[in-house]
Formats: structure tokens, sequence, C-alpha cells
């Protein structure tokens, strides 16, 4: 089963090292942030590539701004040696440009009819915020240019089977790889799965004490809030590495607590105004909080990414 494995990266600090530890010529996937655009994406890939490895690029379509945009991209990983890519949707409801998802897949069958391979995602555990219908159509509608799909990790074999059963019932042969977490603290694990929103079969995680909606997290006085929940493995964007020249470290704050902090300066207040669903009162970044005694019990809630 993991003779031939492929190791998926995530868009974080310290990524291409963490890389650089796995057998030469592995497979590696680099996904797409939100945040970071498709350009943080194609230079990751291109520096893996480089280093000898083979790389599946995620190209997420609400990211692309224009045809033109995504003709550039093919050629940039033409010109790296990459022929493996990784459709997505991408997160968020608007998209930067006439893509959102199978019209994606119809471009590159004109554009890139060379590449060795293009991967779609599958959802043993449906999706949070699309309904089964829509996945299958989505799914079916995909297929003609695909030649794998890859899980959203799902902790239930039993779960993963029968959504297998009822797909190739329907008709789809893909073959198809099973999302496996990587070696983490459980803790860590979970804080990503209620995250990334997975499915049901994140309860086992918590050894049946009851899903967990909240995490407790410990920290000495000092560092920032990002900083705390960077040290805790939590998926938290981070672009500037907390210099407040981005936003995407937003997050709200309870009203209860927003008396306690100093109000955000006139750089954070400029920054906030490029974040989506901003909170008209209890929108903060979290580099620019610096955690006290007065602090503790303090609660966070990421914003959408």
């Amino acid at each position: 089963m993991l003779c031939t494995p492929r190791y998926e990266l995530i868009l974080m600090p310290g990524a291409l090292d963490a890389a650089l530890g796995l057998p030469q010529g592995s497979v590696v996937t680099v996904t797409c942030s939100p945040s970071r655009g498709v350009a943080a994406t194609i230079d990751l890939a291109e520096q893996l590539r480089a280093c000898g490895y083979r790389v599946e690029t995620h190209l997420a379509a609400r990211r692309f701004e224009s045809h033109a945009h995504l003709q550039d991209t093919v050629a940039c990983l033409d010109t790296a040696g990459i022929g493996d890519v990784f459709v997505i949707g991408g997160d968020g409801d608007s998209s930067a440009g006439p893509f959102a998802g199978a019209d994606l897949i119809a471009a590159l069958a004109e554009i890139a009819p060379h590449l060795h391979s293009v991967g779609i995602p599958c959802y043993p555990e449906g999706h949070a915020a699309i309904g089964a219908q829509l996945l299958n159509e989505a799914l079916d509608a995909k297929c003609f240019f695909a030649g794998h799909m890859v899980s959203q990790i799902c902790f239930d074999a039993d779960t993963i089977e029968c959504w297998l059963v009822r797909t190739r019932d329907r008709g789809v042969a893909l073959p198809v790889y099973i999302g496996l977490p990587g070696v983490i603290a459980r803790r860590k694990l979970l804080g990503i799965a209620l995250r990334i929103r997975l499915g049901d079969s994140t309860r086992v995680l918590s050894k049946n004490t009851g899903f967990w909606r909240h995490l407790a997290l410990e920290a000495q006085p000092g560092p920032k809030i990002m900083e705390i929940i960077w040290d805790a493995a939590l998926p938290i964007e981070t672009s500037c590495g907390g210099c407040c020249a981005c936003a995407t470290c937003h997050c709200y704050i309870d009203d209860a607590w927003m008396t306690c902090l100093e109000p955000a300066d006139a750089d954070e207040v400029d920054m906030l105004d490029m974040a989506f669903d901003v909170g008209e009162n209890h929108s903060r970044l979290t580099c620019q909080i610096a955690f006290s005694e007065p602090l503790d019990g303090l609660r966070v809630t990421f914003a959408p990414a």
C-alpha cells in the first residue's frame, strides 16, 4: 500500500528544508495557499524539482486571474520540467478570474494536452460546503482529462470503502490515492483537522471524549499570539512573517476581550482593510497582539482563509 507514497507539502515556512529529508526521487505535491497565490506554489515546486524530486503542483482554479495567467503558469512548469498537476477549486467563495473548478480542467486539456498527469480531489466523507450531488457532478465533469483521484483525509476505512463502491458503481474508474496524515502529535493533527473542517471520522482523534470545538494553548507572556499559534503547529497563514505587511493572520477576538487589548495602530488598520470578512469591532492581526498575563484565557477564532 505504501510502496509508492506521495508527500504533500503545505506552504509554510521551512517546507523546503522539510522536503529535503525525503528520499531522493520522491513524488512531492505542493499545495496552493489562498493568500499567497499561485506564484508561491510555483516557486516552491521549481525549487523541489531542481533538487531532484518529482513534483505535482496544485493549481487552484479560483486563484487564476485569466487564461493568460494559466498559460504563463503552464509555461513555467514546462520550463522547470514539471508535468504533474493537481486541480482543485480553491478556498473562498470569490474567484480572481474566470475559473471555478471543472472549467480549469477543460482549459488545461486545450492548452496543455502534453501534461504527464492530472489529479483531482475526492471526498469520501463529503464536503463541508458542497452537497453530495454537486460533488458527484463535479467529479464526473473532471474525469475526462484526469488520471487519478486523491481523497481528503478520512479516519474511517469503512467510510472510504463505501464511498469507493458507490463511485465505482457510477462508472468512475480512476485510481485513487488515499490521503493519510503524516507523523504528527494527535493534538496538532486535531487542530489541523478542525481548521480544514474534516468530516465526522475526526472524532477518532479525541478517543471518544467528544469532538473538540476549541483548542487550549499554553504560553508564557511575551510572544505574539501568531507565534503561539504557530508553535502549536496550527495552520495559520504568516505570509509576511509577522511584520504587519499582510493580513493573512487575521483573527476574531471575543467581544469580552477587546477592551483588554491595546488598540490597533494605523499600520494594522491599513492591513485589515485588505482582509476578507473583517468583523466590525473584533477583527485583529495575531502578529500584533503580544500575549501577557491579563490575556490569560483569551479566545481567538481564525478568520476564513
